[in-house]
Order: C-alpha cells, then sequence, then structure tokens
C-alpha cells in the first residue's frame, strides 16, 4: 500500500494509517521526507507506486495544491493501480481526476475506527478508484512538419522560370 498525502496538514492521518495497517499485516510505503517547491520526486517514489497494488490518496487542502500528490495520484492511476481517495480535512477541494470517485471520509477523528474497518474492507475488495486501461496511454501522432503553403511550388522547373522572371 503507498499512500499520498501531503507533509502540511496530510502527515498526523499518514503515519496512524501507516501505523494501524502494519499492525493489520500490509506492507505500507510512506515516504516521511518533506518535499519542498522546486524538489522532484524521486525514482523511489515511482518505484514504491509501481511496486503498490494499492494506493491512498490523502485529500486535505495542501494536497490539493501539491504537484507531487497530483503527479503520485495520476501515475497511480495510469499503472492501473486501485486507488483509494480518503477525505482527511472537511470542506477539502477535489482533484478533476479524483472528483467522480467515492471517498472514504476520515474528517472526524471519533469515527475513525469505523472508517478504518471500511478501509479494510476497500482495500480487501480492491473498491477504489480504477482507470480503465484504454485510458492508461494516450495514443498520439505528432507532427512536426508545418503544413504546406497555398503557393508552395514543387517543380525545379517552375522554380527556375520564376527565379528568370525575378532577374529581369
Amino acid at each position: 500500500i503507498f499512500i499520498s498525502y501531503a507533509h502540511r496538514d496530510g502527515a498526523t492521518l499518514a503515519l496512524r494509517l501507516q501505523k494501524d495497517l502494519t499492525a493489520a499485516a500490509f506492507e505500507v510505503w510512506l515516504d516521511t521526507r518533506a518535499l519542498h517547491a522546486a524538489d522532484t520526486w524521486t525514482l523511489e517514489i515511482e518505484q514504491a507506486i509501481d511496486h503498490s497494488q494499492v494506493v491512498l490518496a490523502i485529500l486535505t487542502p495542501a494536497s490539493y495544491l501539491s504537484e507531487i500528490c497530483r503527479a503520485e495520484q495520476l501515475r497511480s492511476l495510469r499503472q492501473g493501480k486501485c486507488v483509494i481517495p480518503i477525505l482527511a480535512a472537511p470542506g477539502t477541494d477535489i482533484p478533476l481526476h479524483l472528483e467522480p470517485k467515492h471517498y472514504l471520509d476520515f474528517t472526524d477523528t471519533h469515527s475513525y475506527d469505523a472508517a478504518f474497518r471500511s478501509l479494510l474492507a476497500d482495500i480487501a475488495a480492491l473498491n477504489g478508484a480504477a482507470l480503465p486501461p484504454r485510458y492508461r496511454t494516450t495514443p498520439a501522432t505528432y507532427v512536426t512538419v508545418p503544413p504546406t503553403v497555398a503557393n508552395y511550388i514543387r517543380s525545379e522547373e517552375h522554380t527556375s522560370e520564376l527565379q528568370s522572371l525575378t532577374n529581369l
């Protein structure tokens, strides 16, 4: 299980989920090193996502603004992972790619145990956001040559003729 979260406002829940999921015999990957503006995510994070079956996307105001969190979520979807969105702060804006997906509500710390039981059931059933295979790659044909202009002359003969006219 890979946990995607913003350090600024999601660390407490991320660490609690890591502890509880590890106690439930899951292997959990959590990046505890803070990334700052202009930092890039490392190969280690990409490999952790690629080797995970389930990704927990902890949704907070800071994760909504974080390019790193969005990149982790999108890579997870593109790699065909089961992404389980977890709402961690009331009123958090949801990224567009997770907007229509069902999320688990962890905003009330008093109902953590019930939400955690729901999370365990979703993990067991691999019930999360998934991206259909047809959307995991973007078929594209790149045209790198500009279109031919309307008055383009292809023949050497015509080119020479035009050049002779300009030399008059």
